[in-house]
């Protein structure tokens, strides 16, 4: 069995207000994550979870905004 130590940071990323603010909620209940922040999907949402800095991504894709498209412009800043 793993132990955790610390709390898991997660950044959530989703168009949806309603759908940021309920898994907040969810996540924030449990004792070993925290949402360190949220956003709707935009062209400056890397630099806002890079600033935040999570250990975790949840990413809700569309078709403006695809996961190849994200994953290329998170890597091409040299963010990990």
């Amino acid at each position: 069995m793993t132990t955790i130590v610390g709390k898991i940071s997660v950044f959530l990323l989703a168009e949806n207000r309603l759908l940021r603010e309920a898994l907040a909620k969810i996540l924030n209940k449990k004792t070993d994550i925290t949402v360190v922040g949220s956003a709707p999907l935009s062209s400056g949402v890397v630099l806002k979870i890079t600033a935040s800095s999570p250990q975790v991504a949840i990413v809700q894709f569309s078709p403006q905004y695809s996961g190849r498209r994200f994953c290329y412009s998170t890597s091409a800043r040299g963010d990990r």
